[in-house]
Protein backbone atom coordinates (compact mmCIF):
# COMPACT_ATOMS: atom_id res chain seq x y z
CA UNK A 1 0.00 0.00 0.00
CA UNK A 2 1.31 3.50 -0.84
CA UNK A 3 0.87 6.53 0.83
CA UNK A 4 0.58 9.96 -0.29
CA UNK A 5 3.48 12.19 0.35
CA UNK A 6 0.82 14.57 2.95
CA UNK A 7 -0.45 11.41 4.53
CA UNK A 8 3.09 10.31 5.35
CA UNK A 9 4.09 13.26 6.44
CA UNK A 10 1.43 13.83 8.80
CA UNK A 11 2.29 9.75 10.43
CA UNK A 12 6.00 11.02 10.41
CA UNK A 13 5.07 13.88 12.39
CA UNK A 14 3.22 12.62 14.61
CA UNK A 15 5.03 9.76 15.73
CA UNK A 16 8.14 12.25 16.27
CA UNK A 17 5.98 14.47 18.50
CA UNK A 18 4.72 11.31 20.37
CA UNK A 19 8.78 9.93 20.55
CA UNK A 20 10.10 13.32 21.76
CA UNK A 21 7.71 13.15 24.70
CA UNK A 22 8.11 9.63 25.85
CA UNK A 23 11.95 10.00 25.97
CA UNK A 24 11.67 13.43 28.52
CA UNK A 25 12.30 13.07 31.93
CA UNK A 26 13.58 15.52 34.77
CA UNK A 27 16.94 16.78 34.13
CA UNK A 28 17.24 19.76 36.97
CA UNK A 29 16.32 18.41 40.34
CA UNK A 30 16.41 19.98 43.85
CA UNK A 31 17.15 17.19 46.21
CA UNK A 32 16.74 18.31 50.63
CA UNK A 33 17.47 14.64 52.30
CA UNK A 34 18.59 15.92 55.86
CA UNK A 35 19.52 12.69 57.04
CA UNK A 36 21.99 9.85 55.99
CA UNK A 37 21.72 7.22 58.02
CA UNK A 38 24.34 4.90 56.40
CA UNK A 39 23.70 5.17 52.54
CA UNK A 40 22.83 8.17 50.52
CA UNK A 41 20.32 6.58 48.82
CA UNK A 42 18.11 9.12 47.00
CA UNK A 43 21.93 10.97 45.88
CA UNK A 44 22.81 7.29 44.61
CA UNK A 45 18.97 6.97 42.89
CA UNK A 46 19.67 10.23 41.11
CA UNK A 47 23.20 10.01 39.99
CA UNK A 48 22.03 6.61 38.35
CA UNK A 49 19.23 8.40 36.36
CA UNK A 50 22.19 10.87 35.39
CA UNK A 51 20.17 14.14 36.22
CA UNK A 52 21.27 17.52 37.17
CA UNK A 53 21.62 17.33 41.21
CA UNK A 54 21.74 20.67 43.46
CA UNK A 55 21.64 19.53 46.77
CA UNK A 56 20.76 22.00 49.88
CA UNK A 57 21.26 21.13 53.36
CA UNK A 58 18.88 23.35 55.68
CA UNK A 59 15.45 24.91 54.94
CA UNK A 60 16.87 28.48 54.47
CA UNK A 61 18.95 27.03 51.86
CA UNK A 62 15.96 25.02 50.19
CA UNK A 63 13.36 27.81 50.61
CA UNK A 64 15.75 29.77 48.67
CA UNK A 65 16.44 27.55 45.92
CA UNK A 66 12.86 26.17 45.27
CA UNK A 67 11.89 29.22 43.45
CA UNK A 68 15.36 28.38 40.65
CA UNK A 69 12.91 26.53 38.05
CA UNK A 70 13.82 22.69 38.88
CA UNK A 71 11.75 20.08 36.98
CA UNK A 72 11.61 18.24 39.87
CA UNK A 73 11.87 18.58 44.15
CA UNK A 74 12.66 15.84 46.05
CA UNK A 75 12.06 16.18 49.88
CA UNK A 76 13.13 13.25 52.22
CA UNK A 77 12.65 14.68 56.22
CA UNK A 78 13.73 12.44 58.82
CA UNK A 79 14.99 15.36 61.18
CA UNK A 80 12.20 17.43 63.07
CA UNK A 81 11.77 21.42 63.04
CA UNK A 82 11.66 22.19 59.76
CA UNK A 83 9.25 25.27 57.94
CA UNK A 84 9.40 24.92 54.15
CA UNK A 85 7.55 27.23 51.76
CA UNK A 86 6.09 24.23 49.00
CA UNK A 87 2.95 26.11 48.53
CA UNK A 88 4.06 28.37 45.71
CA UNK A 89 6.08 26.02 44.33
CA UNK A 90 3.58 23.41 43.79
CA UNK A 91 0.59 26.44 42.82
CA UNK A 92 3.07 27.08 40.15
CA UNK A 93 2.68 23.23 38.48
CA UNK A 94 6.12 22.28 40.17
CA UNK A 95 6.74 18.41 40.67
CA UNK A 96 7.23 16.74 44.09
CA UNK A 97 8.19 13.51 45.90
CA UNK A 98 8.00 13.70 49.50
CA UNK A 99 8.86 12.06 52.69
CA UNK A 100 8.15 12.90 56.05
CA UNK A 101 7.88 11.24 59.51
CA UNK A 102 5.97 14.24 60.57
CA UNK A 103 2.50 15.11 59.78
CA UNK A 104 3.74 18.87 59.14
CA UNK A 105 3.05 19.73 55.78
CA UNK A 106 0.31 16.60 54.90
CA UNK A 107 -2.35 19.10 54.19
CA UNK A 108 0.04 20.62 51.62
CA UNK A 109 1.00 17.39 49.61
CA UNK A 110 -2.60 16.20 50.23
CA UNK A 111 -3.02 12.97 52.87
CA UNK A 112 -3.71 12.50 56.08
CA UNK A 113 -1.83 10.27 58.94
CA UNK A 114 -3.16 7.23 60.13
CA UNK A 115 -1.23 4.97 62.12
CA UNK A 116 2.78 5.00 62.36
CA UNK A 117 5.38 2.41 62.67
CA UNK A 118 3.78 -0.18 60.02
CA UNK A 119 6.43 -2.94 59.02
CA UNK A 120 4.90 -4.85 55.62
CA UNK A 121 4.47 -3.03 52.55
CA UNK A 122 2.97 -3.70 49.40
CA UNK A 123 4.02 -2.11 46.09
CA UNK A 124 0.71 -2.32 44.19
CA UNK A 125 1.97 -0.45 41.02
CA UNK A 126 3.67 -2.43 38.40
CA UNK A 127 5.67 0.94 37.22
CA UNK A 128 6.76 1.13 41.20
CA UNK A 129 7.75 -2.29 41.29
CA UNK A 130 9.22 -2.54 38.43
CA UNK A 131 13.17 -4.50 38.98
CA UNK A 132 12.80 -4.58 42.47
CA UNK A 133 13.77 -8.14 44.17
CA UNK A 134 9.73 -8.66 45.39
CA UNK A 135 6.71 -6.30 45.36
CA UNK A 136 6.41 -6.73 49.32
CA UNK A 137 8.79 -4.69 50.82
CA UNK A 138 9.27 -5.28 54.92
CA UNK A 139 10.39 -2.05 56.37
CA UNK A 140 13.38 -1.75 59.41
CA UNK A 141 13.63 0.55 61.65
CA UNK A 142 17.38 1.69 61.86
CA UNK A 143 17.17 4.01 64.92
CA UNK A 144 14.06 6.41 64.39
CA UNK A 145 11.14 6.72 66.38
CA UNK A 146 9.15 6.80 64.00
CA UNK A 147 9.94 5.23 60.53
CA UNK A 148 6.93 4.78 58.96
CA UNK A 149 2.83 5.90 58.98
CA UNK A 150 -0.01 5.01 57.22
CA UNK A 151 -1.34 7.69 54.45
CA UNK A 152 -4.79 8.30 53.13
CA UNK A 153 -6.05 10.30 50.11
CA UNK A 154 -5.61 10.27 46.18
CA UNK A 155 -4.17 7.41 44.35
CA UNK A 156 -2.65 4.57 45.98
CA UNK A 157 0.98 3.13 44.73
CA UNK A 158 0.92 1.32 47.70
CA UNK A 159 -0.58 -0.27 50.75
CA UNK A 160 0.85 -0.33 54.44
CA UNK A 161 -0.70 -1.51 57.18
CA UNK A 162 -4.83 -0.46 56.49
CA UNK A 163 -4.05 2.50 54.08
CA UNK A 164 -1.13 3.50 51.90
CA UNK A 165 2.33 3.75 51.84
CA UNK A 166 3.31 5.39 48.82
CA UNK A 167 0.41 8.12 47.42
CA UNK A 168 0.43 9.78 44.00
CA UNK A 169 -1.79 13.17 45.11
CA UNK A 170 -2.62 16.73 43.21
CA UNK A 171 -3.66 15.29 39.90
CA UNK A 172 -0.68 13.46 39.67
CA UNK A 173 1.93 16.46 40.80
CA UNK A 174 2.98 14.55 43.83
CA UNK A 175 4.27 11.20 45.18
CA UNK A 176 4.20 11.10 49.25
CA UNK A 177 6.48 8.38 50.98
CA UNK A 178 4.72 7.08 53.95
CA UNK A 179 8.45 5.49 55.04
CA UNK A 180 11.69 7.35 55.66
CA UNK A 181 15.38 7.10 53.97
CA UNK A 182 16.84 3.62 54.39
CA UNK A 183 14.00 1.90 56.02
CA UNK A 184 13.81 -0.67 53.25
CA UNK A 185 15.63 -4.46 53.91
CA UNK A 186 17.97 -4.01 50.46
CA UNK A 187 19.04 -0.99 49.30
CA UNK A 188 19.15 -1.37 45.79
CA UNK A 189 15.57 -1.72 46.18
CA UNK A 190 15.05 1.60 47.81
CA UNK A 191 17.34 2.84 44.83
CA UNK A 192 15.63 1.21 42.30
CA UNK A 193 12.10 2.28 43.77
CA UNK A 194 12.97 6.17 44.32
CA UNK A 195 14.30 6.02 40.81
CA UNK A 196 11.08 4.14 39.41
CA UNK A 197 8.97 7.14 41.23
CA UNK A 198 11.02 9.57 39.39
CA UNK A 199 10.65 8.30 36.07
CA UNK A 200 6.81 7.84 37.04
CA UNK A 201 6.18 11.62 38.33
CA UNK A 202 8.13 12.48 35.28
CA UNK A 203 6.27 10.99 32.78
CA UNK A 204 4.85 13.65 29.86
CA UNK A 205 1.57 13.64 29.09
CA UNK A 206 1.35 14.21 24.99
CA UNK A 207 -0.06 17.43 23.98
CA UNK A 208 -3.87 17.29 22.53
CA UNK A 209 -2.06 18.36 19.38
CA UNK A 210 -0.03 14.97 18.92
CA UNK A 211 -2.50 13.05 19.62
CA UNK A 212 -4.65 15.12 17.00
CA UNK A 213 -2.17 14.57 14.42
CA UNK A 214 -2.34 11.03 14.95
CA UNK A 215 -5.67 10.19 14.71
CA UNK A 216 -5.54 12.68 11.40
CA UNK A 217 -2.65 10.31 9.89
CA UNK A 218 -4.59 7.16 11.15
CA UNK A 219 -8.26 8.07 9.28
CA UNK A 220 -5.70 9.20 5.99
CA UNK A 221 -4.18 5.64 6.15
CA UNK A 222 -7.44 4.19 6.23
CA UNK A 223 -8.57 5.91 3.31
CA UNK A 224 -5.81 5.22 2.00
CA UNK A 225 -6.35 1.23 2.32
CA UNK A 226 -10.21 1.42 1.42
CA UNK A 227 -9.32 3.05 -1.77
CA UNK A 228 -6.68 0.39 -2.48
CA UNK A 229 -9.43 -2.11 -1.60
CA UNK A 230 -11.75 -0.70 -3.83
CA UNK A 231 -9.45 -0.75 -6.97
Amino acid sequence: MKLGKFTRKIMLASFASMAMASGASATNVLLFDDFIYANDVWGTALAGLGVNVTSVTDDSAFNAAIGGGYDLVVVQLDSTGHSLDLSSYLSGGGKLIYGNWMSTDDATVGVTQGSVNQYGMQITSAALSAGLSSATQALTNPTYGIFSRELDGAVSLATLGSYSGILQTYNDQIIVNGFLGETMALTTDEVRLYQNEVTLLMAPVPEPSTYAMLGAGLVLLGVAARRKRSA
